[in-house]
């Protein structure tokens, strides 16, 4: 499971070597993307126990659509809380980026 090595390594990587400042969006991101890859180190680590073991069924998979719908709700939260301050819709970075550099 290399997810708590990505974790470190996007530390590094975004705080150390860019370096990115240590404010609160960018800290926000940061353990939302770590939340995310513990997550997903989770599922596999009880894929894994249910391939080993032959189970039926991964075990405690019930959490992880508990996990999904925390993680939706949190992102919903994020938009609304945009579109409250802003009154508007955004494209994102990305969106603009690749609209403005098609090839």
């Amino acid at each position: 499971m290399l997810e708590p090595v990505n974790i470190v390594i996007f530390g590094v990587v975004a705080f150390v070597l860019l370096p990115a400042p240590l404010n609160a969006v960018n800290v926000t991101g940061f353990v939302l993307v770590t939340v995310h890859l513990l997550i997903g180190g989770g599922y596999w680590a009880i894929k894994v126990r249910q391939l080993r073991a032959r189970l039926p069924e991964p075990p405690f998979i019930g959490a992880f659509g508990w996990l999904r719908r925390l993680c939706e709700a949190g992102l919903i939260a994020g938009d609304i809380k945009r579109l409250l301050r802003t009154r508007r819709l955004h494209r994102s970075h990305l969106y603009l980026d690749m609209r403005a550099h098609r090839r």
